[in-house]
Parts: C-alpha cells; sequence; structure tokens
C-alpha cells in the first residue's frame, strides 16, 4: 500500500502541529522520494475531518510488503541491522528575499531571520521537515540582504564575506534566490514610488517606472548567459556529485490592479504604484522569474556533476523537480482558486508594502510569505532524488 505523512498544518488553520493522513481516493502519488508528486489530487484527513487547505502536502512514499518478509518494507534504502541515511548537508545563500528582509525582527548587517519567531523561508523549511527528514542538517545561513550573484563566491555583501563558504566545501543542496539586485530590481521598485527623487533610467509617458524596456533589456543581459554560468559553477564547485539546488522565483509584488480594493481602484495608485505601473512592473517580475527558470532548467539539463537543478515558482507552482505544485495551492502567493496575497490583492497580504519607520523592509514578505515560501520548499525537498 502506499503511505503518505504530513507536517504541520497550513497556515490559516487553528491546530497547528497536528499529524496528517493523505486520502488518495485510490491513486498513488508517487514510488517514493526522488518520484512525482501531482499535489493536485490530494486531500487532507485532519483528526477526522476532509480539510481543503493542504499544507506541507509531503507524500513520504513507501511500498509495504506483506509478503513473507514478515512484513519488513521493501523499497527501502534502510533495512534492518543496516546503518541510516546519511546526513543531508544545506547551504541557504541568496539575496534579502531568502535572508528573511521583511520580517519584524532579523539579525547582523545580512538581515537575516533566525531566531525566535521570525524566520526566513530556509528555517522554515528546516523546521517542518525535523521528524519527516531527519537526515537533514540545519541549513548553513548565509542569504544577505543586497547580495548579487557575484557575491555567492567573492566578497562583498554586507558581512563582506562570500556566501559560499568555508571555502572549497560541498553541499548535498543548496537554496537561494538571486537575480533581483543584479539588475537592479529594488532601484526600478523605488523609481515607481518617487519617480524622479530616484531615478535610475527614464519613464516613458504616464508612467513613473524606468521604462519597461530598459528593464527587460537589463533582465536578459544581466541574467541569460551571465545567469546560466553561474549556476554552472555554483553546480560544478559547490554541490556534491548528484547534490540538489533549488532557485527560487520572486513574488510579483503588486496584484493585479483588476483585483484591487475598489477605493485603490478609483484612486488609481495603491502602496504609490499606479495601476499603469503595477501592471508593468508585474510583467517585469514575471520576465525576471522567467528567465531564471529557463536558466535553471538549461544547466539542469547538462547534468554537470550529476547535479539536479530545480526552480520553484512561489506565485503560481507548476513543475518544481520530481514535484508538480497545483495552481490552486493555498501556499502559493496567487493561487487559482483564491485571492492574490501580492501587494493590494483580495487575498491576506503577505508582503510588506510602504514601511515608513523600515523601508529596508518595504515590498518584500513579511511572515506569513515566509511561512508560505517555507512550506512550498519542504514539499520540493522531500521528493527530490537524495541517492548520491
Amino acid at each position: 500500500m502506499v503511505v503518505c505523512a504530513f507536517g504541520k498544518d497550513a497556515v490559516d488553520t487553528q491546530s497547528p502541529g497536528k499529524n496528517m493522513l493523505l486520502l488518495l481516493n485510490g491513486d498513488r502519488l508517487g514510488g517514493g522520494r526522488g518520484e512525482q508528486c501531482d499535489m493536485s489530487r490530494a486531500g487532507l484527513f485532519v483528526r477526522g475531518h476532509l480539510a481543503r487547505t493542504p499544507a506541507l502536502v509531503v507524500c513520504v512514499v513507501a511500498i509495504v510488503s506483506l509478503a513473507a518478509s514478515g512484513g519488513e518494507a521493501s523499497g527501502s534504502t534502510a533495512r534492518r541491522g543496516s546503518p541510516g541515511p546519511a546526513p543531508i548537508t544545506w547551504l541557504a545563500a541568496g539575496d534579502s528575499y531568502s535572508s528573511g528582509q521583511g520580517l519584524a525582527h532579523t539579525s547582523g548587517a545580512c538581515a537575516r531571520g533566525d531566531s525566535g519567531g521570525s524566520l526566513a523561508y530556509p528555517i522554515q523549511a528546516f523546521d517542518d521537515l525535523r521528524t519527516l527528514m531527519p537526515e537533514l542538517k540545519h541549513p548553513y545561513f548565509t542569504a544577505c540582504s543586497g547580495a548579487v550573484i557575484a557575491n555567492y563566491f567573492n566578497a562583498g555583501d554586507a558581512e563582506r564575506l562570500p556566501e559560499w563558504r568555508p571555502a572549497g566545501a560541498r553541499y548535498d543542496l543548496v537554496t537561494f534566490t538571486f537575480g533581483g539586485n543584479t539588475v537592479d530590481f529594488s532601484g526600478v521598485i523605488s523609481q515607481c514610488v518617487l519617480g524622479l527623487f530616484h531615478e535610475v533610467h527614464a519613464s516613458a509617458p504616464g508612467h513613473k517606472c524606468p521604462e519597461n524596456a530598459w528593464v527587460r533589456q537589463q533582465i536578459a543581459q544581466r541574467l541569460g548567459a551571465p545567469f546560466v554560468a553561474f549556476l554552472r559553477e555554483v553546480a560544478d564547485r559547490t554541490v556534491v556529485p548528484g547534490g540538489n539546488v533549488v532557485v527560487l522565483g520572486y513574488p510579483y509584488l503588486m496584484a493585479d490592479p483588476a483585483t484591487w480594493p475598489a477605493a485603490d481602484r478609483s484612486a488609481g495608485s495603491c502602496q504609490g504604484i499606479t495601476v499603469a505601473d503595477a501592471y508593468q512592473l508585474r510583467g517585469e517580475a514575471a520576465d525576471l522569474n522567467a528567465t531564471i527558470a529557463r536558466d535553471v532548467a538549461a544547466v539542469n539539463a547538462e547534468q554537470l556533476n550529476g547535479v539536479h537543478l530545480s526552480f520553484l515558482d512561489v506565485n503560481s507552482g507548476g513543475r518544481a523537480g520530481p514535484v508538480v505544485i497545483p495552481r490552486d495551492d493555498p501556499l502559493l502567493f496567487e493561487p487559482a482558486a483564491s485571492g492574490s496575497h501580492n501587494l493590494c490583492g483580495s487575498g491576506a497580504a503577505w508582503m510588506n508594502g510602504i514601511d515608513v519607520l523600515d523601508l529596508n523592509r518595504s515590498f518584500h514578505p513579511s511572515l506569513p510569505g515566509y511561512v508560505a515560501e517555507g512550506r512550498l520548499l519542504a514539499q520540493v525537498l522531500l521528493h527530490l532524488d537524495w541517492r548520491r
């Protein structure tokens, strides 16, 4: 039979920490770690009640034989008397969208959410997987606000240290968001709000944001081939043979203006962003994510060092390595079946708006956003191939 296990409840449930059982309705989701798990057919059974809000949808699939083996699991990597699975080491690198910028409490010059109740997505994912993946080691957390792709290998971020450390180390798992600062997306957002007071490039008539064609040119030139080269070096130098790299995308920041509250639509702006600029900004964020996803797929196809690379779209889901995250997963920033969690959307806000007391928190995820990203990442990590 197929046995599936789950971690904590969804973000909006009232009973965190309870165990869950997957109702398969006769459908097998997968044959084990490393196999595809389609979340769209799954329901959750929480202490006698069918829940419509999947949380850490992680099907730990075991094929159990009740034959002459006396009930011993077949297909398992650890049989009676054999050593347990090898530890999985994890480097959690990246920029401010990985460090935890936007949380109420962060530490150090890099603004890391690594303690108390303010946890960035790598720590959220690790906490969710403590029981289900005991071999997963606590992430070595080097993500830093303001980091660009060059800072992975070279000093220059807020700590004046490279994020890959110690030098020469190889990890079983590397996760990050990179690319936003490389194309100066923070500068783009600032101009969209402040206009001429923070101009990085000329804007088109009727807009405060930099000209759309120029922003997309920056994405194509500064990512594309340079990002492919960066990913190749990450896989070749910093990951063990057969290891995994998971690259997360960025939230769209602004919800579709068609879904804004009536008062904001009538005013023509929300959080300092006009309707015209919001449409443009969403398109540019989508282009940024699509470029990163395309680069990840290209390097994954090369199978450098046997390393697997996956892209996780936190807005609309889809395939992330062996996992298919359904379009209506409530952990997405823009689930199909409910309101957007990006700014000014009809769902609960998972993004910070303009914070005049701490501008660095502005336009970054808040705690619910990082919790959701952590649980999406946990879904992916549980089904990656760790045979190395």
